[in-house]
């Protein structure tokens, strides 16, 4: 089951991950205004082609300057490790960033020196 949420370093986007109705693992994003509420139509949902019969995603983590989103997951047929999704394209599609079973099951977290 997915586990995760993360809020951007500035505070304006959360990201969380979801499974569908039909059990497919999504990752979905939304804007979050000054006072910490939700800010309306901002939702985007990314479908990353993994169903949770096969595996789940387990981390998700923006970059520094929130522009990237970074998740985790393992054994799928796309492949596992860390996957990214590059949000300042209009209907970015998750890629591989590195195929690596160490990482595939495992939380993520941005660390002090600004690296996932």
């Amino acid at each position: 089951m997915p586990s995760e949420m993360d809020l951007s370093n500035d505070g304006t986007k959360l990201a969380l991950i979801s499974t569908t109705l039909t059990g497919n693992d999504v990752v979905l994003t939304c804007n979050i205004d000054n006072q910490g509420n939700y800010v309306n139509n901002s939702i985007r949902t990314f479908n990353t082609g993994i169903t949770t019969g096969n595996t789940t995603i387990k981390g998700v983590e923006f970059s520094p300057d929130g522009n990237k989103l970074y998740f985790t997951s393992g054994g799928t047929s796309t492949g596992h490790g860390v996957f990214v999704i590059d949000l300042t394209q209009q209907n970015p599609t998750p890629s591989l960033f590195s195929n690596t079973e160490d990482y595939g099951n495992s939380q993520i977290e941005l660390g002090y020196d600004g690296y996932i």
